[in-house]
């Protein structure tokens, strides 16, 4: 009797070349899911700084910081259209802005965006930390700047990238200076 099928070989065999296929696939198309989400923080910092160059040119209450003198835009007064980030959380408001500088006539700009998510009782926080417009410009700015803290003390913010920025004891009360890049700025304005 002649029956057509597969033979007990022939389909280990196709069961040992699906797995050789999964063990290349799964890790590849999770690089790509998180490169896609470190991303996301990038274009979101990015649209961050667009909306605080549209805000100080709309508002003429807003004064331009002078040489040595920065403009602080939390997220809270910024239009952006999306509350929720790549990782299920909610972009932080009380800890997410933007800050402009003047020098030579030029003004600069550097983006803090930070998703909070809660698990089992901890929120954690992942994003950019006063990322430079340019360095966000950069190819494959997410896996440069992009990181994870697990919590941040309401009073006082310590810049993990390239800045500090202090609070005096009140969660939405920012010192009168922020260092960027080793310099001093003083806040000429914060916006909430």
């Amino acid at each position: 009797m002649n029956k057509k099928g597969f033979t007990l070989v022939e389909l280990l065999v196709t069961i040992v070349i699906l797995a050789i296929i999964m063990l290349i696939a799964v890790p590849n198309i999770m690089n790509t899911i998180e490169r896609n989400r470190q991303d996301t923080y990038i274009e979101t910092a990015k649209r961050m700084i667009t909306l605080a160059e549209y805000k100080y040119r709309s508002d003429t209450s807003i004064p331009e910081p002078g040489e040595d003198e920065c403009v602080i835009f939390f997220l809270r007064m910024l239009d952006l259209d999306e509350e929720n980030g790549p990782n299920g959380g909610t972009y932080d408001k009380d800890y997410s802005y933007v800050v402009m500088t003047k020098e030579n006539d030029t003004f600069t700009y550097y983006a803090t965006l930070f998703e909070a998510k809660e698990d089992n009782g901890t929120t954690s926080r992942t994003g950019v930390n006063l990322v430079s417009e340019s360095e966000l410009n950069e190819e494959g700015a997410g896996s440069k700047y992009v990181q994870s803290i697990s919590a941040l003390d309401q009073y006082y913010f310590y810049g993990y990238g390239n800045a500090t920025y202090h609070f005096n004891g009140s969660s939405s009360t920012p010192t009168s200076t922020i260092i960027l890049n080793g310099k001093d700025y003083h806040i000429a304005k914060t916006l909430y």
